[in-house]
């Protein structure tokens, strides 16, 4: 596909057709990096992609010091457990 470079402020750029970024998942957010005189336009990863949802399922309230004698004494004040 050939594109035209237009000015952007003291800029240059690209369009990129709507149905092009739908087809490689760009958000509002890529990544460039330049590979081989290339320049390699990519979708943010997701960083910690699922973490949230592990999390609460391992939030189960055993918020119970491992060893009692760790616990502070704000922890044996506040303890709800």
């Amino acid at each position: 596909m050939k594109v035209d470079l237009i000015q952007i402020g003291n800029s240059k750029g690209i369009r990129i057709p709507e149905w092009l970024i739908e087809y490689c998942g760009f958000g509002a957010t890529v990544e460039l990096q330049v590979k081989k005189n290339m320049i390699v336009i990519s979708p943010m990863a997701v960083r910690r992609n699922g973490w949230a949802e592990a999390f609460a399922a391992e939030a189960v309230g055993d918020d119970e010091p491992l060893w009692e004698e760790q616990a502070s004494d704000w922890d044996r004040r506040e303890r709800r457990w």
